[in-house]
């Protein structure tokens, strides 16, 4: 009996080494990278404008949902058209995604909690995931409105190239294996396109992003050689 089961306890080991490469190679196709924050150090964020207008971001201490959140308080003139305020998440390269090294994009999914405090001239801010690629800015073109006094989530899912604009300057975002790096996080949106002024004070928490992507070709050999060894040692 002692030999027998020696001998049923060699296979297992090895089979368990071959599923194991297997099962790795097969989470690299769906190897999905989340940028999530719910402090908002202002150490953490970036922030910048598009249009006429000014916004101020702040970091509230508490009574977020929970704890701390992202405060932006936007103040937008008469006549002046749309205007938006970019909250970039990251500051460093760990914080952004480069397609070269990670692997092409298929969709990325955003969503974020949010409330409106008060307005100006009655206008809720809009609410919409932001890209910066290289200099230029996308914004989601079918934003949100945030007219709720309390917390509520927002969130879209699924989103690819055709569901941004640039508001900066043209082209489309890259998405592909050879793309610029990307930086994410959200915009505020106010417009004036009368002699009204507008604004809003809005604040956010708990933002998250997710990156549906496909491997870079290096990181599918590595596994490939994985699996090869795995395999060899098998036989």
């Amino acid at each position: 009996m002692q030999q027998s089961f020696r001998v049923a306890g060699r296979a297992p080991v090895r089979s368990f080494v071959f599923m194991a490469a297997v099962l790795a190679s097969a989470g690299l196709a769906h190897a999905d990278v989340t940028y999530a924050d719910g402090t908002f150090a202002p150490s953490s964020w970036g922030f910048e404008i598009v249009g006429g207008g000014s916004s101020t971001p702040s970091q509230v201490a508490s009574g977020g949902n929970p704890g701390s959140y992202r405060q932006i308080n936007q103040s937008v003139p008469a006549n002046t058209g749309w205007f938006y305020g970019f909250s970039r998440y990251g500051t460093n390269t760990a914080t952004r995604y480069d397609p070269v090294s990670q692997g092409a994009i298929t969709s990325v999914d955003f969503s974020i909690d949010a409330r409106t405090i008060s307005t100006v001239g009655g206008q809720v801010p809009g609410l919409a995931m932001g890209i910066k690629q290289g200099s230029l800015v996308y914004v989601q073109t079918a934003f949100a409105n945030v007219g709720n006094s309390s917390w509520g989530f927002f969130g879209s899912f699924g989103l690819t190239p055709a569901d941004f604009t640039c508001v900066n300057g043209s082209g489309t975002v890259d998405f592909s294996a050879t793309g610029g790096p990307l930086r994410f996080g959200f915009v505020t949106i106010n417009a004036s396109f009368s002699a009204q002024p507008t604004g809003s004070v809005s604040e956010y928490d708990n933002y998250n992003v997710v990156v549906h992507n496909v491997p870079a070709p290096g990181a599918l050999m590595l596994a490939g050689v994985g699996l090869l060894a795995a395999s060899r040692r098998r036989r």
